[in-house]
């Protein structure tokens, strides 16, 4: 652990969690109030994506451990999610070989 009780985090974990950040998005934080009228879905997924944006950023600083966890999380939910999703057209025989 480094001298402010954090344990370091590395280079590939942090690409992770931003990335999750990114993609997934700050889950829970739109605000329904935010939405203008006539712009319906349009505002709400250019609000969550600045919101998502600010959440990397602030993810970045340092400062947000627990954003950087919960970019960590989100990382491994998304990749569970493709592990599942991967297995489960194999199963059904969905997915071609190509050539031999």
């Amino acid at each position: 652990q480094k001298e402010d009780g954090y344990a370091s985090t590395s280079s590939s974990d942090m690409v992770h969690a931003v990335t999750a950040l990114l993609e997934v998005g700050s889950i829970g934080s739109f605000n329904s109030e935010s939405k203008g009228e006539g712009e319906g879905e349009d505002r709400q997924t250019n609000d969550s994506g600045v919101e998502a944006f600010w959440a990397a950023y602030e993810s970045l600083t340092g400062k947000r451990k627990d954003l950087v966890q919960k970019g960590l999380d989100l990382a491994m939910q998304v990749q569970k999610v493709l592990c599942s999703v991967a297995g489960a057209q194999l199963n059904n025989r969905r997915v071609m070989t190509c050539g031999k």
